[in-house]
């Protein structure tokens, strides 16, 4: 009798056990879960993968982002070209006048076993050089977020387009895009972005040197 309950245990054991394995893999097959993540990272995948990829493909990736994330609808509105790179743009982020805002620091030094914090200001609390003359020096604008305009690309390929967004916004797309690449090698910066923003300045100042608004 004893052997006879084992047995019955065990069948039931064993077909519940398939059955939980089979009821969790038709949970996490469901087109619904995380289907505009997962969408997005196959088509990295495949842009990466592609030798050439099409400009569709790559609009099909930023629809894609629109439906996971309602901030990046209409996010770049106008499309230029520089040397031979495709850039997306958004004219939204750039304030000319806007200066970059510096946390104050506290210099902090050791005396023995105690940390002490001196009054003394490192930093005078804000950048000296508003948007427009670090463009002028070849450096990208201050955004909305308080940090430098970021140029980046989302997909590691040999022509992947560029584009502008703020760096709280990059960081977000980084995230929902699950790249492996680290994320200062999907960006350029220093002297390879330098001759970029001296040329997008002029979106943004006239012949006579006037900051003027362009059509957003």
């Amino acid at each position: 009798m004893k052997k006879t309950l084992l047995t019955v245990a065990l069948l039931m054991t064993s077909s519940f056990s398939h059955a939980s394995i089979g009821d969790r893999d038709y949970f996490y097959n469901q087109p619904h879960q995380n289907g505009a993540v997962n969408q997005l990272e196959s088509t990295r995948g495949q842009l990466e993968g592609s030798k050439k990829s099409s400009p569709e493909m790559y609009e099909r990736f930023l629809k894609q982002l629109e439906q996971k994330d309602s901030r990046f609808i209409n996010y770049w509105n106008k499309k230029s070209e520089w040397n031979g790179n495709v850039v997306y743009q958004n004219n939204s982020l750039f304030d000319m006048e806007r200066f970059e805002t510096i946390s104050p620091k506290l210099q902090s030094y050791n005396r023995g076993i105690v940390d002490y914090t001196s009054s003394s200001i490192i930093s005078s609390g804000i950048d000296f050089e508003n948007s427009v003359t670090k463009m002028m020096h070849g450096k990208p604008a201050i955004g909305p977020d308080n940090k430098e305009i970021v140029l980046c690309r989302m997909v590691n390929a040999a022509n992947a387009p560029y584009f502008e967004m703020s760096k709280t916004d990059f960081d977000v797309v980084y995230g929902l895009t699950g790249s492996r690449t680290p994320q200062g090698v999907l960006c350029l910066r220093s002297l390879f972005a330098s001759s970029y923003w001296k040329q997008r300045k002029a979106d943004f100042i006239d012949y006579a040197g006037d900051i003027v608004q362009p059509w957003r």
